[in-house]
C-alpha cells in the first residue's frame, strides 16, 4: 500500500506534523511519499492513500493549497480514502467542507480531519500574541501523541471529522476568501531594516517568488500568501511589518 502525503509549510509546523503521518503509516508498513507543494514535479497517481496538511487561516484550509489541489491533483481512478490535518495557534475547529467538495471532484473521500494547535507565527496581526516556547513544544508532544490513533482509524476506513455548524461555514469560507482577496494591500508593509546583509535568502525562500532582491536588498511584491517565512529565516532579522521587528518563529520539531 502506498500514502501520499502533500503539505505547505511556511515556518516547520505543518511540516513537523506531516512528517508524524509520515512515521505512523510507515509504522502500519505503508509506502510513504512526503513532498511540499513548492516541489514543481507533477503528482504522480497510483497512491492508495492521501494525506494532505495546511496552516489554517480563520479556521478555514488555505485558500492557496485548495487551488493547488485544484490544478495540480490527478482525478484517481479508484475512489481514494483522505486525511486533512490544518496547523496554528487557534483551539476553534476548522471548517474542511471546501476542502472536502475539491477532493471529491477528484474522486477523493474525506474520511479524517484534524486541527492541531501547534503556535502562532502571525504574530504582527491585532489578538496574535506570540506562543511560548514551553507551550509551543507541549502542542507539539501533544500531536505526536494523537497522530498514530488518528493513523489506526484512518487506515481502518473509519470516519472522525471536525463538525462545525453549518450555519458558520459561509462565514468561515468569506472572512478567509476576504482575506486572501487583501492579502495584496496587506503584502506592501513588509521593508527591511538597516541590518539587511543582503544575503537574499528571503528571496530564495519566498514560496511566491514575491520578493527580489535589487542592488542587495529585498523588495516585496503584492503575491504574498503571509507564511511569514521571510520574517522567521532571516539571519539579521532584519525583514520588519509596518515599520516594526517581530520575533522569530521557526519549528525545529
Amino acid at each position: 500500500m502506498k500514502a501520499l502525503i502533500l503539505y505547505f509549510s511556511g515556518t516547520g509546523n505543518t511540516k513537523y506534523v506531516a512528517n508524524l503521518f509520515s512515521q505512523a503509516l510507515s509504522a502500519k508498513g505503508v509506502s510513504v511519499q512526503t513532498r511540499s507543494i513548492e516541489e514543481p514535479q507533477p503528482i504522480e497517481p497510483g497512491y492508495d492513500f492521501l494525506v494532505v496538511g495546511c496552516p489554517k487561516y480563520y479556521e478555514y484550509p488555505a485558500m492557496f493549497l485548495l487551488q493547488y489541489l485544484r490544478k495540480a491533483l490527478p482525478a484517481a481512478q479508484q475512489q481514494t480514502p483522505t486525511l486533512a490535518f490544518c496547523t496554528q495557534a487557534s483551539a476553534v475547529k476548522t471548517d474542511f467542507t471546501g476542502l472536502a467538495k475539491i477532493l471529491q471532484q477528484k474522486n477523493h473521500e474525506l474520511q479524517v480531519t484534524q486541527f492541531f494547535t501547534i503556535a502562532n507565527d502571525l504574530m504582527f496581526f491585532g489578538g496574535f500574541a506570540p506562543t511560548p516556547a514551553q507551550e509551543a513544544q507541549t502542542n507539539r508532544e501533544k500531536a505526536a501523541q494523537a497522530v498514530p490513533g488518528l493513523v489506526e482509524t484512518f487506515l481502518a476506513g473509519q470516519r472522525q471529522t471536525e463538525k462545525i455548524a453549518p450555519f458558520l461555514r459561509p462565514v468561515y469560507h468569506a472572512v478567509a476568501a476576504g482575506c486572501t482577496a487583501t492579502m495584496p494591500l496587506f503584502a506592501m508593509k513588509y521593508a527591511a531594516s538597516d541590518a539587511c546583509i543582503g544575503c537574499g535568502l528571503c528571496a530564495k525562500s519566498c514560496p511566491k517568488s514575491n520578493i527580489q532582491m535589487v542592488e542587495k536588498r529585498p523588495e516585496f511584491g503584492k503575491n504574498c500568501i503571509f507564511c511569514t517565512r521571510c520574517i522567521n529565516l532571516c539571519p539579521a532579522h532584519a525583514i520588519l511589518y509596518g515599520g516594526k521587528q517581530y520575533p522569530q518563529y521557526v519549528c525545529r520539531g
